[in-house]
């Protein structure tokens, strides 16, 4: 790094000027003043531009890129959503957008940041949410300052000792029992199609809510008894209104069998909407459910799940998946039923083999 150092007179008083560059930037200046014109003032003059040159040298060897060095985290919050918006999905977005706001610390610069500002913001949630969606926030955050580091080259506090509160009740998901499956499809049987057919295809068939709201009638082929799951109802990021998109994954494009009682209750369900003359099923975009939200549909249904049965909507396909290992599908054709891959199917559902083994050493004691 090239500079000088200067001092001069200014308002009864010494300023202490320096300037400097590298090798890829235009000469700036850096000065502060208001040093009495004194022995002593010149003193003090001088040992401020020594820690001044110091800072400049250490933000210099960082490589910190030009006009970030006072970045604050109000600032990198709005680049990074930047970022998320172009490069992920809405929902994605919206989520990352979300959990930010829960971090109220866009006044500190980054570089500044420390541990105990992040920790304050999570103790805050502690009596407020669960540990999982503490941890997800927590985890946007650190991506953010991940960013940070990554585009601008600029230190960021290590948060790896931060203090999450601990589990006061387990996160395991509960798998309904077939009495309990035939209890709720029975009561949201007398509420319409459209709860009706969400509960109906994601219990007996395992599907996602977009996929469900995704489905047109000629995804389902009555013949064969499969539907093909190949787009969802989701928000395009272009125009932020619900259209057809693509799946989340290239595994969640699969053909997934229809159970007989399952396909005999979408025939009835067809055959009435045909009598009332209120779907055109000649239409390649005639859909199962018309809900313009995959949002609304998720956040409605799972608060009234919750209200009257105790279970959220993620669930119901927890339930279809644990079914189908319990009863000794393997699980890579249940990660290709689910739209999985085989890893995540085994992370998730390794309970159920444990279940199965309790049964097998049970039944072994009883045979020898």
């Amino acid at each position: 790094m090239e500079y000088n150092v200067t001092y001069r007179k200014k308002d009864n008083g010494i300023q202490v000027i320096i300037s400097y560059k590298d090798k890829l930037s235009k000469w700036k200046q850096k000065s502060k003043q208001g040093f009495p014109d004194t022995r002593e003032g010149t003193k003090k003059a001088k040992i401020a531009a020594d820690k001044m040159l110091q800072e400049l040298k250490e933000k210099q060897s960082l490589n910190i890129v030009e006009g970030s060095e006072n970045l604050t985290i109000g600032e990198l919050k709005k680049d990074y959503l930047n970022h998320i918006k172009t490069h992920r999905e809405y929902n994605t977005f919206k989520n990352y957008e979300q959990s930010l706001n829960y971090f109220s610390l866009d006044d500190i610069e980054v570089a500044k940041l420390k541990l105990a500002d992040v920790q304050k913001c999570v103790n805050a949630l502690a009596n407020k949410y669960s540990l999982a969606t503490i941890q997800r926030r927590t985890t946007i955050f650190k991506c953010m300052l991940n960013f940070a580091h990554r585009q601008y080259n600029i230190p960021v506090a290590s948060i790896v000792n931060l203090t999450l509160p601990s589990t006061k009740s387990s996160t395991d998901k509960k798998a309904l029992t077939n009495e309990e499956q035939i209890k709720l499809l029975n009561f949201y049987e007398t509420k319409g199609n459209d709860y009706y057919l969400v509960t109906l295809l994601a219990l007996k068939c395992g599907l996602r809510v977009g996929e469900i709201l995704g489905l047109t009638w000629r995804d389902i082929d009555f013949e064969k008894s499969i539907i093909d799951i190949n787009k969802q109802w989701k928000i395009d990021k272009l125009t932020e209104k619900y259209n057809f998109g693509d799946l989340k994954s290239k595994n969640s494009y699969r053909i997934v069998p229809i159970p007989p009682k399952t396909l005999n209750q979408l025939k009835e369900i067809k055959l009435k909407l045909e009598n009332d003359k209120v779907v055109d099923f000649n239409l390649n975009n005639s859909r199962l459910i018309e809900s313009t939200s995959t949002y609304s549909m998720s956040s409605n249904l799972g608060r009234q799940l919750q209200r009257k049965f105790g279970i959220c909507i993620h669930e119901l396909r927890h339930t279809y998946a644990t079914n189908l290992i319990s009863n000794g599908i393997d699980f890579k054709t249940a990660a290709k039923l689910l739209g999985h891959d085989i890893e995540q199917t085994m992370k998730t559902y390794s309970h159920v083999t444990d279940d199965m083994m309790k049964k097998a050493t049970d039944l072994i004691s009883k045979i020898f």
